[in-house]
Formats: structure tokens, C-alpha cells, sequence
């Protein structure tokens, strides 16, 4: 059973194409990579999917729901982007808590689910932290439990783990697979980096000029 499904999909920025008649899907539960060369479109449709960008043609379903008129809020589909967008006048707790707050959860079940995943991401006790007192990886760790606290149907990850050195990457790597068995989430992650996609996922998909050249397992297309 398909958990997102793409058909004929073309967008475009600023009047250029970036997407092509694209086609993909993902089953329920896997960690699909998008493999590709910068500027091959992996971004764009990891947003196009979380309803950030419009379309000009084709079709995107979740859990065989249409979502070409679902705002991004009501999609279940979450985004962690390069840049992590943390909020930096926010504790680490206020961060992860915010799209508890947004859903109506009340105080106290936020609090105790903000504790939950700090333990699930190894930073128990660090919730009075501001965001600039993190280093560049337990800051990763909050964007993810961001991410984890909206309860996604549908996790995307843009090139997660592009800005920290071999030894962080490698630690990353194992907790969001470690988060990903535990939360039981179809996950889509983009990166250039075939070691990314050898480690973490089920399937990956080889993109170039804005479609989907191929689909394969790990070994056979990142060797």
C-alpha cells in the first residue's frame, strides 16, 4: 500500500519548470531518499508534497487523499528543513512545544510530551536552553522533535545532516532511524550524499533534471 503517491507532477518557479512529469511513490512505514545533483528539484518537491508550493499539473495523494486543494497545516505531512528555521528567542522546550500549542493541547500535556521527546532525542534536561546556547547538532534534535511533536503522517527531511562534520552525521543517522522505527512513520528524505541513503533508506530514488530517472534498493543504486 502506497502512503504518498505522485502522478504526472510539474511545478514550476518563477515561470522555469523544476518539476517534470514526475512520478513517485512511497510505501507506508519505509525511508524513501531522493538521490540527486544540487538543482535537480529534490527540494522543491519535498515542499511541493508539504503544500508550500503550488502546482501547474499532476496529482499528489496521501493516504489516497487528493491534496491539491488541503492547505500545508492539514496535510499531516511535517518538514524539517536544511536550515532548521528554530525559533531563537525560544527555550528548546517553547520550540519543540510550539505546534502542540498550535493544535490546542493544553499545557500540561504539552509539557509532558515536550519531556517525552527530549528523552527519545538524548536531551533530557536541556528544555530552559536558548537555542543559540546548542551546538549545531542537539539543535538537529530539536528540529526533529519539532517535527515528531505535530504527530506527521508523513515526515520529510531536506538534506538533514549537511551541515555537521562525519561524527555527528553518523550519530544523526541513528537516531532518526532509531525515531523513525519508534514513531512507525513513512519518511522522505533528500540528499546527495550516497552514505545518507545507503544507511537510512528502504528505497532510494535517483532524480536528475527534475524527474525520477529510477528506483531501487540501496546496494544496487548506491554502491
Amino acid at each position: 500500500m502506497m502512503k504518498l503517491e505522485i502522478e504526472g507532477l510539474c511545478v514550476s518557479l518563477q515561470g522555469s519548470p523544476v518539476l517534470d512529469r514526475l512520478d513517485l511513490g512511497a510505501r507506508e512505514g519505509e525511508i524513501l531518499a531522493l538521490l540527486g545533483p544540487s538543482g535537480c528539484g529534490k527540494s522543491t518537491l519535498l515542499k511541493t508534497i508539504a503544500g508550500l508550493l503550488p502546482t501547474v499539473a499532476g496529482s499528489i495523494r496521501i493516504d489516497g487523499v487528493d491534496m491539491s486543494s488541503v492547505p500545508a497545516h492539514r496535510r499531516g505531512a511535517v518538514i524539517v528543513f536544511q536550515e532548521l528555521r528554530l525559533f531563537p528567542h525560544r527555550n528548546v522546550a517553547d520550540n519543540i512545544a510550539f505546534p502542540l500549542k498550535m493544535q490546542g493541547v493544553d499545557k500540561k500535556n504539552r509539557r509532558l510530551r515536550v519531556e517525552e521527546l527530549l528523552e527519545q532525542i538524548q536531551m533530557t534536561g536541556m528544555a530552559d536552553r536558548r537555542i543559540s546556547q546548542l551546538s549545531g547538532g542537539q539543535q538537529q534534535r530539536v528540529a526533529l522533535a519539532r517535527a515528531l511533536a505535530a504527530g506527521p503522517r508523513l515526515l520529510l527531511l531536506d538534506e538533514p545532516f549537511s551541515s555537521l562534520d562525519e561524527e555527528l552525521r553518523g550519530e544523526m543517522r541513528s537516531l532518526v532511524l532509531r525515531l523513525h522505527r519508534e514513531h512507525g512513520m513513512t519518511t522522505v528524505l533528500v540528499t546527495h550524499d550516497k552514505e545518507d541513503a545507503r544507511a537510512l533508506a528502504d528505497r532510494v530514488a535517483l532524480m536528475s533534471a527534475g524527474r525520477i530517472l529510477r528506483v531501487g534498493a540501496p546496494e544496487e543504486l548506491c554502491p
